[in-house]
This record gives structure tokens, C-alpha cells and sequence, in this order.
């Protein structure tokens, strides 16, 4: 007979006892008790014997807490067959040799469910820049960009002036094709002013709200992988560490450019714009 576990939503390690139960208000089998808290509580369900483990958890409500104890076990647990079994529209199963294999499979779940629950907070919409007044700081720097600017020297002090430093220059890491910051104007920050701390080399993707890092990176993939300019108006609701959420709406372009020694670059600039309202079409 396996050995059953539960792994609450702060890490804790538990056995599916009677007194357990009695704090829930009912009296079931233990497997049956352990799978009902998988589904509905983001509890982590563990079976473990001699031949190896199964895992079982629900993507998008087990807590981080729970997830990294759970990949301690895993890891631990002796036996050749390591099972996973994730909740979406009932069980789906799959068996991997190795720990680290249904380590790997088990956080990708939890992040692609994450990212498909987040995706209300970010809004995007293409904004096309003839319908931006002349005088905005971003149209001027399109057209700049449209006559022939296209050195990331000349558009960063355009970018200095017209937005007062609000601005990144990014390009890929050719050891991990990722895409990074490699510098960034004095006034680029929503809030996270320890984590600009780390440029260069920190890549896009790694903002404190791993979520909306993700998100954002897609748009420079894309500006990247194009040769035209990106201009959007975004309304994102950001999960910022000890403040919580935030709402920030702002105007974006993201346009390519190049080193001195002619390398591809991108240029990303922003301005605040509180007038910006993507939920009222949302509602």
C-alpha cells in the first residue's frame, strides 16, 4: 500500500488522518479525502511506494509554497516511476523516469495556468501614430525614427528629451538567445527600482511579477523578430512584491535600432497616460 500525503498551501507536510479530516467536517477514505483538497483546495496529493510516486495538483490553485515541497519530495522519493497527475476537466496523467523530468512538467503546468488567469490584467491595443498629436513625445520620436534615425546613440538622446529618460535599450544574449536589457534611460521604472538595479544583462522577461514579465516580452520578441516600429496603448494591473497590485497605463514604442558597431538593438520607450482605459471596453 503507497503511503499518502498532503502538502497544504504553506508547504506543510500532513497525513490524511481522522483528526485532519475532523477539521474539515467529514469522515471519507484517506485517497478519497487527499483528492478532494487536490481539486478543490490546491492541496498537492503524494502516493509514494517502493516502485516510485504519484503526484497529484490542480495547475492553477496550488500555491508556490506548496509547489516547491512538493518538488522536494519528488526529488526525494526513491523508486524509478514518477507519476503526475494534473486537474483540468477531471485527472490527466503522465509518467516520467526521471524527478527532475516531472519536476520541470509539473511548474510549467502551474505557470501556463497562472499566465492564462492573469491574462485580464494585461490590455494591449495597437495605436496607430497618425492619430497621436503632433506634439506627442512618442509620435516625434517615430518620425525621427521614420527620417532616418536609427542609430541607438542618437534615438536614446531624442528619448532622454522627450520622456525624460523613460526608455530601455534591449537586445539578445548570444549565449541563451534571450532577450535583455542592456541599458536603461534614468527615469524607466513603474516602481521597481531594485530591480532595474541588476541591468545590464537582466532579462525582459524577469520583472518581480513573473506573469506580466512574460507578457511584455512577447512584444519585444516581436519588434525584434519585425523590422517596424510596435506602438501600443497598454492598462496592466502589475503584482508588485510587499505593495500588491497596481494599475499602470501607459503609451509604448518599441523600434529597432543599432550599436555603434552596427548590431541589431531595439529601443523601448514609454509615457504615462492615465486617459488610457482598455477595461471600459473590457466591461
Amino acid at each position: 500500500m503507497p503511503m499518502l500525503w498532503l502538502i497544504d498551501e504553506d508547504g506543510q507536510l500532513l497525513r490524511p488522518t481522522t483528526r485532519l479530516q475532523a477539521c474539515f467536517g467529514t469522515r471519507l477514505p484517506p485517497a478519497v479525502f487527499a483528492d478532494f483538497l487536490a481539486r478543490n483546495l490546491g492541496w498537492i496529493f503524494l502516493a509514494v511506494d517502493k516502485a516510485g510516486c504519484e503526484l497529484r495538483f490542480h495547475p492553477g490553485r496550488s500555491s508556490d509554497a506548496a509547489l516547491a515541497s512538493a518538488a522536494d519530495k519528488l526529488r526525494r522519493a526513491r523508486g524509478r516511476l514518477h507519476r503526475l497527475a494534473w486537474y483540468r476537466n477531471g485527472w490527466n496523467t503522465e509518467g516520467f523516469a526521471s524527478a527532475n523530468g516531472a519536476v520541470a512538467r509539473m511548474m510549467a503546468l502551474a505557470e501556463g495556468a497562472r499566465t492564462n488567469a492573469r491574462a485580464p490584467d494585461f490590455l494591449l491595443r495597437p495605436r496607430d501614430r497618425k492619430n497621436l498629436p503632433p506634439t506627442d513625445p512618442l509620435r516625434l520620436l517615430v518620425d525621427a525614427w521614420s527620417s532616418g534615425v536609427r542609430g541607438a546613440g542618437e534615438l536614446t538622446l531624442l528619448a532622454n528629451g522627450l520622456l525624460n529618460g523613460r526608455y530601455i535599450i534591449a537586445g539578445t544574449d548570444p549565449t541563451t538567445d534571450s532577450l535583455c536589457i542592456l541599458a536603461q534611460g534614468h527615469d524607466f521604472n513603474l516602481i521597481g527600482h531594485n530591480w532595474l538595479s541588476r541591468v545590464p544583462r537582466l532579462r525582459i522577461a524577469d520583472w518581480p511579477d513573473v506573469a506580466y514579465g512574460h507578457w511584455v516580452e512577447q512584444s519585444y520578441r516581436r519588434a525584434w523578430n519585425g523590422a517596424e516600429p510596435l506602438l501600443d496603448d497598454l492598462d496592466c494591473i502589475i503584482q508588485w512584491p510587499r505593495l500588491g497590485r497596481r494599475r499602470h497605463r501607459y503609451g509604448r514604442l518599441i523600434l529597432p535600432c543599432q550599436s555603434p558597431s552596427g548590431s541589431r538593438l531595439i529601443l523601448g520607450a514609454m509615457r504615462f497616460d492615465a486617459d488610457i482605459d482598455l477595461r471600459a471596453q473590457v466591461h
